[in-house]
């Protein structure tokens, strides 16, 4: 009787028998039915993701424009997260810059002047001309969500009549990509590695990416064009910093789930297959809905088929002359000899596709972090559902505001600031500002403030704050900016001024509760009432 044959490794050396346990009875079971066929072998991330993002990108593109639940969803995420725009607060650390009150006070007033003048004011900020900083904000968190990520180059751009010269450039994640010339054996650095147009170091850090001049998936082609280098494809390599200046020339935000990661997965992977089938699902249902507001008519007739194909010419011609069949409400059509009607209503009950759209609407919010009330626009249930609903949705969009913050505003922000420094537009009484890091960062502490998330009771979300702040579980600062979505500095320094404008006017009544002014009031009646009657007492007493 021969040996059992003998399991080897890929060394060749023999493998041991072990027994199933742990999970080799369950999750990693390779006889149990239930996972058989199941293909889970995976990659690394550079095989599992970056080299299916371009396909990933494209579908997740294809349903932000053509699945309304898809579009409703990401839509709602953008302007919870950036609404209006997320507002830079400058918060200089002036115990390191030895400033006083006072002075940090004025220093952070000519600060967001110089800064609205550069982003807000109008839109030169664009190297395009099109766009503010805040509507940089909410498209660049747009293709963030939907296509996983997106680059801004920050170029110098010098313009008659405008102040400043940093520009935004927003560059769409299919542009940035393997350079199909020599571009990367000519410029890459010794020791790098290049892989869907961003090359690294053997550490992983980013250090360059590579720009094609036209977008790799365009098929039209301009009118007109002046430069014969723009009929050409070629590649352009940007390094991260400048090799001067060491600013920033590039801004990579993406969205990674794994370690080793070049580029940024779309928030909708995941539900691409699922969303497409819903899509399909609630067309088809749709069309069904309109089958059933129809109804065919058809003609029987008992005359031959070859008399029918000779006769067609004329009795088409003779029932539009005499005799066609209409119809409309109230109508009588005369019939041709041996002709009668037979009528077809489509019908298609389906009395339980509400319940199913909501749920299959709930499992797709929730994969994207939003709640169904918000990403339905229904809050019929209870208070406290949907107070939940807008709680949880509200730390995912924190989380994704702080991504757009790290990756976009602050660096955005602190190359302006060096320019702005350079130029002499905002004053640097503490010295060392391009010598000291440390200085550097006291000048450049930014913080932001995105907009205040919807309240369903502004009453009580109020109350809830003030005891926050009571019980010293959070400041005035913070509650201000969750509640209203402004500065509590700014509001005090105008609440104060609106009060000395009441004063000035003498509307100082109007200052004080409705229960001050009630008793103020029955107190002044009383004491004249008092005084009358002392008065009237002594004219009495008088001869």
């Amino acid at each position: 009787m021969g040996l059992p044959p003998q399991l080897i490794d890929i060394n060749g050396r023999p493998l041991r028998r072990v027994l199933n346990s742990g999970y080799s009875n369950s999750g990693a079971s390779l006889s149990d039915p239930s996972l058989i066929g199941w293909p889970w072998q995976g990659g690394a991330a550079i095989d599992d993701i970056d080299a299916n993002v371009d396909i990933i990108r494209q579908r997740a593109r294809d349903l932000y424009y053509n699945a309304p639940v898809i579009t409703t969803a990401i839509n709602q995420l953008v302007n919870l997260i950036v609404g209006s725009g997320i507002k830079p607060i400058f918060t200089p650390d002036a115990d390191v810059l030895g400033w006083t009150p006072e002075y940090t006070a004025e220093w952070k007033a000519i600060v967001k002047e110089e800064f609205e003048v550069a982003f807000v004011k109008d839109k030169e900020c664009d190297a395009e001309r099109r766009r503010n900083l805040y509507e940089q904000q909410e498209l660049a968190l747009l293709l963030l969500l939907v296509e996983g990520d997106i680059f801004a180059a920050l170029p110098m751009i010098e313009r008659d009549g405008v102040e400043y010269d940093t520009r935004i450039q927003l560059v769409e994640a299919d542009v940035v990509s393997d350079p199909q010339d020599n571009t990367a054996a000519m410029y890459a650095l010794p020791g790098t590695t290049v892989y869907k147009g961003i090359e690294v170091s053997q550490y992983g850090n980013e250090l360059a990416y590579y720009i094609a001049t036209q977008n790799p998936l365009q098929r039209l082609q301009p009118l007109v064009q002046n430069s014969t280098e723009l009929n050409q494809r070629r590649w352009i390599r940007i390094p991260l910093y400048g090799s001067n200046s060491g600013r920033y020339n590039m801004l990579h935000m993406a969205r990674y789930v794994r370690p080793g990661q070049r580029r940024g997965i779309s928030l909708l992977a995941p539900l691409i297959k699922t969303s497409k089938q819903f899509d399909r699902y609630t067309d088809a249902e749709l069309q069904t809905a309109l089958l059933q507001t129809m109804q065919s008519l058809f003609v029987v007739t008992e005359m031959p088929d070859a008399f029918i194909g000779e006769m067609k010419g004329v009795i088409s011609d003779a029932r539009v002359r005499d005799s066609e069949i209409a119809w409309a409400p109230g109508s009588i059509s005369a019939m041709l000899p041996g002709e009668s009607i037979q009528t077809v209503t489509p019908t298609h009950p389906n009395s339980p596709y509400m319940s199913y759209v909501e749920e299959r609407k709930m499992t797709m919010f929730a994969a994207m972090g939003v709640g169904l009330e918000l990403g339905t626009f229904n809050f019929r249930n209870s208070y406290s559902s949907s107070r939940a609903s807008l709680n949880m949705t509200e730390k995912v969009c924190d989380k994704y505001r702080s991504t757009l913050n790290n990756s976009l505003n602050t660096p955005l922000a602190h190359s302006w600031m060096d320019e702005a420094v350079a130029r002499g537009r905002i004053p640097t009484p503490t010295s060392g500002y391009f010598e000291d890091p440390r200085i550097r960062r006291a000048y450049q502490h930014i913080s932001w403030q995105g907009p205040a998330f919807p309240a369903l009771d502004q009453l009580k979300d109020a109350q809830a704050s003030a005891f926050m702040i009571s019980i010293g579980a959070s400041t005035f600062e913070r509650e201000t900016a969750r509640l209203t979505g402004t500065d509590f500095f700014e509001n005090v320094a105008q609440i104060g001024r609106e009060l000395q404008a009441m004063c000035d006017a003498g509307m100082e009544m109007l200052l004080k509760s409705p229960s001050q002014r009630s008793n103020e009031s029955f107190d002044g009646s009383e004491q004249e009432n008092a005084g009358n009657q002392v008065e009237t007492e002594i004219t009495k007493q008088q001869p």
